[in-house]
């Protein structure tokens, strides 16, 4: 059988016995998303909420898909209440005989058979290929330049996932594994440091696109909090649908959608190669009368450019006699700072973005020792 792009229209038995099979796309799609796969296949066939979906596969491996797609219509749901409507006429992956990935074809996304072995072992890869329909497919990058719109965000929509289908420290961990790699090999891979909006050709499919585009995502989700964010890649998603985007335009979009003005945001974020390094250099204490003053003094720098950046950045506070700990917010815009907050509670210790919010340059993990451990635990 052949498959192809969109909805099957037809078969026709030739005189000479072979079978034409027409396909039909009813929606335009980047030139570069059109696909056919000819093979002995079967139709894998479910449905969500009456929107068709097709897995071609051979007889022998349709229930190892059913098995390793078990959360699709979950996923399908997370992404359309997160982006919008679904874009096409079909949700659709093709098995292929690859082991080296998947490419996000619309509607007949071509992935490794090998992927689909009857365990949750690779949801995030069909999960990310999925995040295409809308992060490439519904609007691809205007350049491959602003190849992080596609490819990052499909990225960021991995951790995305596994939060939705697993909580939030399965989504914390993710991050933080995928942040590691990033300040370890990222410049390493692709030369140097780069900004994510005008990545050269040769860097075009490296890491700074897919993880650092990922890391910046997530940043740019937590600086906004959620409703704003979603409201704002949705407003992006409708008002560029069936065309294409640019990193500017997206910036644009997100600040008209939110009221929030994200120019400052992503002058430091996307178009401004490294990262930001935030720290406390100390705290000085004094009482009040009816608690504590907290002076604390920040400083900022930076690795892999010359650039000061502005950013709201989370300080938690922990009193620990009294099992007590507080958050508060502030605004980072100076290579050293200083700024006052006033308590009730005796703080003991201090953390910047303890929960790994930023891309900043810097993994951030606390762990609380309460008993004895041995020392090769790797804490």
């Amino acid at each position: 059988q052949a498959f192809c792009n969109g909805l099957l229209n037809g078969i026709i038995a030739n005189s000479n016995g072979t079978f034409t099979y027409n396909w039909i796309m009813n929606d335009p799609i980047p030139t570069y998303l059109a696909s056919v796969a000819i093979g002995p296949y079967t139709t894998w066939q479910r449905n969500y909420q009456g929107l068709p979906i097709e897995i071609a596969c051979t007889i022998a491996d349709s229930a190892a898909v059913s098995a390793s797609m078990i959360h699709l219509n979950d996923v399908l749901g997370y992404f359309i209440n997160a982006y919008g409507n679904y874009a096409f006429d079909k949700v659709g992956y093709c098995l292929v005989p690859f082991n080296a990935g998947a490419m996000e074809h619309a509607t007949s996304i071509h992935i490794g058979k090998v992927y689909f072995n009857g365990l949750l072992t690779y949801e995030t890869l069909w999960a990310h290929e999925l995040a295409h329909m809308w992060w490439g497919d519904k609007v691809t990058c205007e350049t491959a330049a602003d190849m992080w719109l596609n490819e990052g965000f499909a990225s960021f929509n991995e951790a995305y996932i596994t939060e939705q289908l697993y909580g939030n420290d399965a989504y914390k961990a993710y991050n933080l594994s995928n942040h590691k790699g990033v300040l370890q090999f990222s410049h390493i891979t692709d030369n140097g440091y780069l900004p994510l909006n005008n990545i050269p050709m040769s860097c075009t499919y490296g890491p700074t696109v897919y993880n650092k585009g990922a890391d910046v995502a997530r940043t740019l989700r937590h600086y906004l909090g959620d409703s704003l964010f979603f409201a704002g890649c949705k407003h992006y998603m409708d008002t560029r649908a069936y065309s294409n985007g640019n990193s500017t335009q997206l910036r644009d979009d997100i600040t008209t959608s939110t009221g929030i003005n994200v120019n400052r945001f992503f002058d430091d974020w996307v178009f401004t190669p490294g990262f930001p390094h935030f720290s406390i250099d100390s705290v000085i204490q004094t009482a009040n009368g009816i608690g504590w003053n907290y002076q604390i003094y920040t400083k900022q720098k930076s690795k892999g450019n010359q650039h000061l950046y502005e950013m709201p950045v989370k300080i938690t506070a922990y009193d620990y006699a009294n099992n007590y700990d507080t958050t508060f917010t502030i605004l980072i815009n100076q290579s050293t700072q200083s700024f006052t907050v006033s308590s009730t509670h005796n703080f003991n210790e201090y953390y910047i973005d303890v929960n790994d919010e930023m891309a900043d340059a810097q993994i951030d993990i606390r762990k609380s020792i309460v008993g004895p451990i041995s020392s090769n635990t790797g804490v």
